[in-house]
């Protein structure tokens, strides 16, 4: 009897821990997917990473050529809910050197002179069907290619225009709104503390505001990604504006740069107006993106970024997933001229073996500093691969 007795009590431990067992699942590109055996929570995580190569050489007498390799991008990625699906989450730490380097200024001191590990730690409210709000440290979506994802470039990199002009990460609230279905309107609200992210310091100044308002006359499709994957049967197009204020900015560039400071190490402040337009259009492989801005600063004249800039980008998919694409960017200084200008001329190919979370990436193209009146030859060769 005892023989028979001890086996049916372990099986049904088995079983019993069976169904309190969580639901988990992995597919390359789609990440780790975890759902509570009772459904009170979700999370969803992505590891991705991007070795990168680079060679250049300004094209004057004398110039050189210099190379760099590492590990330019690596992170995990941590979305999902808790409580309820209308209670979401976003964290993403970050693991290159390259973005966690920090150093002895008055930024890294801003910063508590630590590493910059944390990219994203965010909740999300869906309070009502049309309506979300975000609340903690998040990127916003100030502009299309600000907002597109690191491992998800239709190019090596981000433009030279972004550089300038990115809205960057910030801690505060966001509210995002959406109508309609045919022809969609997305209206956003944005209140932060203006420093910018990871800051461990009091708040430096004012705060920032930030109203933006995007429109899809054609109906919803994938805006956030560049490259047209689901070859759009009908042309799509989103087009959106962004108007930002920070008031009592200490940064250069709004929430971005180096903080100000004078002699004596007092920090410098000035309001930073900018204005901001955009378009993503997809259609058959077909993918284009377009951005104008224009900022200004009160005081300019004490190193405040002033510029106007335009952007223009675009691909195309092949049947066998190879996409050729290009990118023209330009940054012209107002003002002061604190800021550098610039022009970029690219062209790049991609593969993608599964996507955006597996590709390879290659692209060359010329840098104008019209600061300095310098033309570097750049070459860039990456691999994108996550799960």
């Amino acid at each position: 009897m005892k023989r028979i007795f001890v086996p049916l009590i372990l099986l049904f431990s088995i079983t019993l821990n069976a169904q309190n067992a969580p639901k988990i699942s992995l597919k390359q590109g789609d990440g780790i997917r975890i759902t509570a055996a009772d459904s009170s929570a979700f999370m969803r995580l992505r590891v991705w990473f991007q070795p990168m190569y680079m060679v250049s050489k300004p094209l004057t007498d004398g110039g050189e050529w210099t190379s760099y390799a590492g590990v330019q991008r690596a992170r995990l990625n941590f979305t999902g809910w808790i409580h309820s699906p209308k209670l979401r989450y976003h964290i993403q730490p970050m693991m290159a050197a390259p973005e966690l380097r920090s150093g002895i200024d008055a930024t890294a001191q801003q910063e508590g002179y630590t590493g910059k590990v944390l990219l994203d730690a965010a909740l999300q409210w869906k309070f009502h069907p049309n309506f979300e709000l975000w609340v903690g440290q998040e990127r916003t979506r100030g502009s299309y290619e600000g907002f597109l994802p690191g491992f998800a470039m239709q190019l090596v990199n981000k433009s030279q225009f972004n550089s300038m002009f990115n809205y960057n990460r910030d801690i505060g609230f966001q509210l995002l709104g959406s109508y309609g279905d045919e022809f969609i309107i997305r209206p956003q609200l944005r209140w932060t503390l203006g420093d910018g992210r990871n800051i461990v310091t009091n708040n430096n100044g004012g705060f920032q505001y930030m109203a933006r308002v995007e429109v899809l006359p054609f109906g919803k499709f994938n805006d956030v990604f560049n490259t047209d994957f689901k070859r759009e049967p009908t042309p799509k197009l989103a087009i959106g504006a962004t108007l930002d204020f920070n008031h009592k900015a200490a940064r250069q560039k709004a929430n971005a740069g180096r903080f100000l400071t004078d002699n004596e190490g007092n920090t410098l402040h000035s309001n930073i107006f900018t204005f901001l337009t955009d378009a993503v259009f997809k259609y058959q492989g077909l993918s284009a993106n377009a951005a104008f801005a224009v900022r200004t600063a009160e005081h300019g004249e004490l190193g405040f970024h002033e510029a106007l800039g335009f952007n223009l980008q675009g691909g195309y998919l092949l049947d066998n997933n190879y996409e050729f694409a290009f990118r023209y960017g330009l940054v012209a200084p107002i003002g002061s001229k604190a800021a550098a200008g610039s022009r970029e001329y690219l062209i790049g190919m991609s593969k993608y073996i599964n996507g955006h979370p597996l590709k390879v990436q290659t692209d060359i193209g010329l840098i104008r500093n019209t600061t300095t009146d310098i033309t570097t030859l750049q070459y860039r060769f990456q691999i994108v691969a996550g799960f």
